[in-house]
């Protein structure tokens, strides 16, 4: 009707206008009207899916199930739940079926699509949902057909360079293979891989302008044609590194693992990147390689630092029921002559020890993977085993053999005026330690996931009051694995295992015997209180030792947790640690408080075979998690 009025009225004025201006008319009548007709029922839809979709506090939501048919595949059925509860999460809970349909209907387009990732490019999702059920069933069937295989992978190059001989031409070329499910983050990870192939040959520049991907239904089969413009190949040109002031420029270059000239490598600038971020030298790091400004073939690579504050004084407390309160004041150098040099010193004070410690650190002595390692420690010690003054100092050369392994040779000396069960005797012990070290924990003071091994053995001579040559074997271990992927519950456990050879443990050093209780060994027991004792309940020590642990760690927010745990020790006159003997074990349960420089925790234990001498429970606080 409305268009019959509109061709009426406007041939009733042709007489009166000209053509163009009638057919003006025309489309200003008939087109204003549609899009206004259009634009009322596209706003009435919204408004009414608006209506069903917006969770109302009057109106009660549905109770429904999801259940998903049809896929036989475990790992397959695993990602599917994940997809199907992923879309159910982000949708608000429905108030009538009309929305439970749409939303289902929702829920089949992502199960195709995630089906389509996953190479099965013939599969097909049926819904049913069954509403005089309660609750209301949402059947999702699965018909996945079969898993497509990726048939070629081509790399076709246009513009400059399109012919170097040095571009890879097959798959096979960038470790890409046919024959694989034609799943599609495998395709996008084959395409990275082309680029870093290419950025690690000599063109940093090449871009992917086209990939086309072909579904072959015939032979269940994807063809995919990645269309690249390479670039120029280029090589290294002039280093140019700015925002220095204290750190040495000559230092900074030592890290770069290229020589200017020669083919450019993306990889060995990530590593560059990597070094200099390693350090702890600088705030910020900012590499640029410009594409329009090299000369002869030759890209300048520019380095911009912010150098940070190399100096830091901290202060940490702890106190525990059996060593009472304690605390230390540290200052820290980590730049000291210009190369990374650290150096520390810190003063601890506590009721059983005043140690003044000393360390310095120079990284990339004589070549690339080995530093210079020193230490130093006077300290008066009162402890139930022993109580009076020790000297110490070693020097050491620290090689890294790995990313997780490192071997330290170490000379050390020692001199120690002790008062112990045999009285007052003054030792000086001369030895060398080789220790061997695997980290793969991922924090140094939480960790949540890896393992730690240290070995150590030393041989060492002893004069004096006394005359000796032992060797001692000392191996800590510890793992760490989460529970769940958020990391929120974390299994840890931890052993150490301790011997040395010498003919009686009376000829040792009390201070180099093996003791075991206390916070950082047997949390329930007071410190040096496993172990053998003599009638007027001094802790005698012992040749070997045995120590093992296990906690529960729970993150209930980002700032509290909580630990459960139990640990034992057994400590031993005879030369090697004997397990199968009696361990005294404790179990207890902590809290945690979690800062920027790791957890603060709270614990208490219990010993299980209480003894006489035993405290009903020993108390803890201290930073970072007991091992």
């Amino acid at each position: 009707m409305l268009l019959r009025h509109i061709v009426g009225l406007s041939f009733s004025f042709v007489s009166c206008f000209n053509v163009n201006k009638v057919l003006i008319l025309i489309l200003t009548i008939c087109v204003q009207p549609v899009s206004m007709l259009y634009a009322e029922d596209k706003q009435a839809e919204q408004h009414e899916q608006s209506k069903s979709d917006t969770a109302s506090p009057a109106q009660p939501t549905l109770n429904f199930t999801v259940q998903l048919d049809g896929v036989e595949n475990a790992a397959l059925r695993t990602i599917l739940d994940g997809v199907v509860e992923q879309s159910i999460a982000s949708r608000r809970r429905p108030q009538s079926i009309g929305t439970l349909r749409r939303q289902v209907s929702s829920h089949v387009t992502a199960l195709q699509s995630r089906l389509r990732a996953e190479g099965y490019y013939a599969a097909g999702v049926q819904s049913m949902i069954t509403d005089d059920a309660d609750p209301i069933l949402v059947e999702l069937s699965v018909e996945t057909g079969p898993a497509y295989t990726l048939k070629s992978f081509s790399l076709l190059y246009f513009g400059p360079d399109s012919t170097h001989p040095d571009l890879p031409r097959t798959a096979g070329a960038v470790n890409v293979q046919a024959g694989v499910p034609a799943r599609s983050d495998y395709v996008l990870s084959a395409q990275r891989q082309v680029l870093k192939h290419l950025a690690e040959t000599g063109f940093p520049f090449a871009v992917i302008d086209d990939r086309e991907v072909l579904i072959d239904h015939s032979d269940e089969s994807m063809v995919v044609t990645l269309q690249i413009s390479p670039g120029r190949q280029v090589r290294y040109g002039e280093l140019l590194i700015s925002g220095l002031s204290t750190v040495d420029l000559g230092y900074i270059r030592e890290f770069t693992g290229w020589i200017q000239g020669e083919i450019f490598n993306q990889s060995r600038v990530d590593e560059f990147n990597q070094k200099l971020n390693s350090t702890g030298l600088f705030d910020s790091i900012n590499i640029e390689i410009s594409q329009n400004n090299y000369l002869e073939g030759k890209v300048p690579i520019s380095v911009e630092l912010i150098e940070g504050k190399h100096r830091t004084v901290g202060l940490s407390v702890d106190w525990s029921t059996d060593e009472g309160a304690g605390g230390e004041v540290f200052w820290e150098h980590r730049n000291l002559f210009g190369r990374q040099e650290l150096f520390s010193a810190g003063l601890q004070l506590k009721e059983t020890r005043n140690r003044l410690n000393l360390n310095f650190r120079k990284p990339r002595f004589r070549r690339p993977d080995q530093a210079l390692v020193a230490a130093a420690f006077v300290s008066d010690e009162d402890t139930d085993a022993y109580e009076g003054p020790i000297a110490h100092i070693d020097l050491g050369l620290e090689r890294t053999l790995s990313d997780q392994w490192k071997l330290t040779p170490d000379l050390w000396a020692e001199i120690s005026r002790l008062d112990d069960f045999q009285g007052e005797r003054k030792i000086n012990l001369v030895g060398f330690s080789l220790i061997g070290e695997r980290d793969t924990s991922d924090d140094r003071y939480n960790p949540s996931t890896g393992s730690r091994l240290r070995l150590s053995l030393s041989p060492y001579q002893g004069s004096g009051d006394s005359d000796f040559s032992v060797f001692e074997t000392i191996l800590d271990a510890s793992a760490y694995y989460p529970v769940t992927r958020d990391g929120r519950y974390i299994l840890a456990a931890r052993t150490k295992l301790g011997a040395v050879n010498a003919d009686d443990s009376a000829e040792l050093p009390a201070n180099r015997r093996f003791y075991a209780g206390g916070g950082s060994s047997v949390r329930g027991y007071s410190l040096q209180s496993i172990g053998p004792r003599n009638a007027e309940g001094i802790p005698l020590g012992g040749r070997s030792v045995f120590e093992l642990g296990a906690e529960v760690r729970v993150k209930t927010t980002e700032t509290l947790g909580g630990v459960l745990f139990v640990e034992g020790a057994g400590v031993y006159e005879d030369e090697y640690p004997d397990p199968s003997d009696e361990l005294r074990w404790a179990a207890g349960f902590g809290f945690r408080y979690f800062t920027a420089v790791g957890p603060i925790r709270f614990d208490i234990g219990f010993p299980l075979d209480r003894r006489e001498q035993d405290d009903t429970f020993q108390f803890y606080i201290s930073v970072g998690q007991a091992f």
